[in-house]
């Protein structure tokens, strides 16, 4: 597209004037559409207006259009202030509040605006052909306003700026354009104009004889591909939380503008996320995340907790988001990333037999009994007795699964002596760890995880005899009622959909598609926890090997980050009050996993299921070179045997 408008300025030596529209040309809002500016001001106004204007999104472009009725000619425009005086003349606000809101309103476009580089990059190839610059806009706000938004954008390197509220002459009607032709002295064929609207920016000023370039707004783009139709709504249609949001549309907002703003950078138009792992980590995983953020943050100050201890591995991404969003959202909030896993933290927790049979019964894919003493209970190869293998009619090879309970229960407990010496000396060292890490400390504790369940926290609450250590998760399913009869503090993003959501959130059951994509990619799983010589704490780990994990994972996570920054710069002042529908958040990363393209799917080929505990190691999503039949994902699967 640059490289074309380029060849229109050298190939015409009769231009002298290079003219731009301003706004979705050479800067652009970071939301869905604009009116969202207004919909972030809605609770500070109805605060200042003791709830009187709740709806200020509806009121102001209301106002905006009565004013436009009170021009004394169609081709003329409104200024802000007269917009504001409608508002005074509705007695929606007084003139002391307008005066308020209205500089509420400049504020708040100052954060959402950012650089269009493509259109940024032909102001400078026009500058190159020696061409005199000149910014040609319908807008309401004030021209001063303008030029510090510009100048703050970096972008002073301009001839003019003509502007419809300051002239009392639009675009749309052609009144600006005779007006900046008569002050430049130019003639029409003497200037080509850069601009994003059909009729303002192409079809008006082509009309009057000036040359024209169109740069479709990334918004026009975004919604022009297939995949993307609806990809951030208000969620699922017969959601048990069907209330809409402001999020979807800022999430929609930053996206379109960070990847559908430049047509030659655009993505693949038969995908969601381009097949680039980055662009599925800002679009997907960081709405994700950043939505659970804002839920965390609102539940802790709600509750009052001090310190959150995100437990590894599957709390690094959420904490990475979570820290980058808290100095607008929980600033008074300590967090610390926690070594952990399940095998150490529940065999810790080993005291008798019921805790025995509690391991027993819970899920775990088939492995051979010597993995699967070894993954549930820390009984490593050779250190069970052979002859009891004997005794039960087992060899440490015996595939079993959660159908063989009964048959290996009755071994399990005779290794019950052994396991207890082995859950000692974890807790020994877990309790050594843990208090050189801080935890749980003094500050209302709470741990941060994915889920399911909710045991490990109740096991950490147990060993150090806190029962005020409350739980935080991004799902919990009904295996949390016990702990919750128990009297556990423990709160989920998805809560309100505990018994209602499963068959619209299917994936809930597969929760790999979030615990693996959160890990480290660098990092192994802690396989045990072991005293030294000097009584210090050391944790051993699971070396990880996957090269694919450690060359995707950090690239996926690295987008979600980059959402987060950018969510925080643009919208930070309104992110503590700014209400989350989980479904809303979750859809983009659900969607990926529900309904992916091919070249979406390539993605996460090769990249392996990491999840020792249930004995789902070394399964691939996908199986690399397209042998999808044993893959974890099943739909990931049929998208490339569909594309084959």
């Amino acid at each position: 597209m640059v490289a074309a408008y380029r060849e229109r300025l050298v190939n015409d030596p009769g231009l002298r004037v290079a003219s731009f529209d301003v706004f979705d040309t050479l800067i652009q809002r970071v939301t869905a559409t604009p009116g969202e500016v207004f919909a972030l001001l809605e609770p500070r106004v109805a605060a200042l207006t003791g709830g009187r204007l709740r709806t200020f999104q509806t009121a102001r472009t209301l106002a905006a259009r009565l004013a436009r009725r009170n021009l004394p000619r169609r081709d003329s425009d409104n200024t802000l202030a007269e917009i504001y005086r409608v508002l005074v003349d509705l007695d929606l606000l007084t003139a002391d509040q307008a005066r308020a809101v209205r500089d509420w309103e400049i504020a708040a476009e100052k954060k959402v605006l950012a650089r269009r580089e493509a259109g940024c990059r032909c102001l400078a190839a026009a500058r190159e052909r020696g061409l005199r610059v000149v910014l040609v806009s319908d807008m309401y706000l004030p021209a001063d306003t303008v030029r510090e938004i510009l100048a703050d954008l970096g972008m002073a390197d301009y001839d003019a700026l003509y502007l419809s509220s300051a002239e009392r002459a639009t675009k749309y009607y052609g009144g600006l354009w005779d007006l900046m032709l008569a002050r430049e002295s130019a003639a029409p064929a003497e200037v080509l104009h850069l601009g994003d609207h059909e009729i303002s920016d192409e079809k008006v000023p082509a009309g009057r004889g000036l040359k024209t370039f169109r740069l479709p707004p990334a918004r026009e783009e975004y919604r022009s591909r297939p995949a993307i139709k609806n990809l951030h709504d208000k969620g699922f249609p017969d959601s048990a939380f069907p209330a809409p949001s402001l999020f979807p549309a800022l999430t929609q907002g930053l996206t379109q503008a960070r990847f559908f703003a430049d047509p030659d950078q655009s993505p693949a138009p038969d995908s969601l996320f381009g097949g680039d792992a980055f662009h599925l980590g800002y679009a997907a995983l960081g709405p994700l995340l950043a939505g659970f953020s804002l839920w965390l943050a609102r539940r802790v100050r709600e509750d009052g907790v001090g310190e959150l201890f995100f437990l590894a591995r599957d709390g690094s991404a959420l904490k990475r988001v979570f820290d980058i969003l808290a100095p607008e959202t929980a600033p008074a909030v300590q967090t610390h990333y926690l070594y952990n896993s399940r095998k150490t933290t529940l065999l810790a927790g080993l005291w008798d037999a019921g805790d025995i049979l509690e391991v027993v019964m819970g899920y775990f894919l088939p492995v051979s009994l010597a993995r699967y003493l070894d993954d549930k209970f820390g009984l490593a190869a050779g250190e069970a007795p052979p002859e009891l293998f004997k005794k039960h009619g087992l060899t440490p090879e015996t595939v079993v699964s959660m159908a063989d309970r009964d048959r290996f229960l009755p071994l399990v407990l005779d290794l019950a002596p052994l396991m207890y010496q082995k859950a000692a000396q974890t807790r020994a060292a877990l309790k050594a760890y843990w208090a050189e890490a801080g935890f749980p400390g003094d500050r209302r504790p709470a741990v941060v995880d994915v889920g399911l369940s909710g045991f490990i926290q109740a096991a950490m609450a147990d060993l150090t005899e806190r029962p005020d250590l409350a739980g935080y998760y991004l799902f919990l399913d009904q295996r949390a009622s016990r702990p919750h009869r128990e009297g556990r503090r423990m709160h989920s993003f998805f809560e309100p959909f505990m018994d209602k959501f499963s068959a619209q959130f299917k994936h809930k059951y597969q929760p790999h598609y979030f615990e693996s994509l959160f890990k480290p990619g660098d990092e192994g799983s802690l396989d045990r926890a072991e005293l030294d010589e000097n009584g210090r704490p050391h944790l051993i780990f699971r070396p990880l090997t996957d090269s694919r994990n450690r060359r995707t994972l950090p690239v996926i996570q690295d987008g979600a980050a980059a959402f987060a920054r950018d969510l925080a710069a643009h919208f930070g002042p309104w992110l503590a009050d700014l209400p989350v529908n989980p479904y809303s958040a979750a859809r983009p990363y659900l969607t990926f996993f529900d309904r992916p393209t091919a070249r979406d799917a390539r993605i996460l080929e090769g990249l392996v299921v990491d999840d020792t505990y249930c004995g789902t190691d070394r399964k691939y999503f996908l199986n690399p070179g397209g042998r999808g039949d044993d893959s974890y994902w099943p739909e990931g699967a049929e998208a490339l045997r569909g594309d084959a």
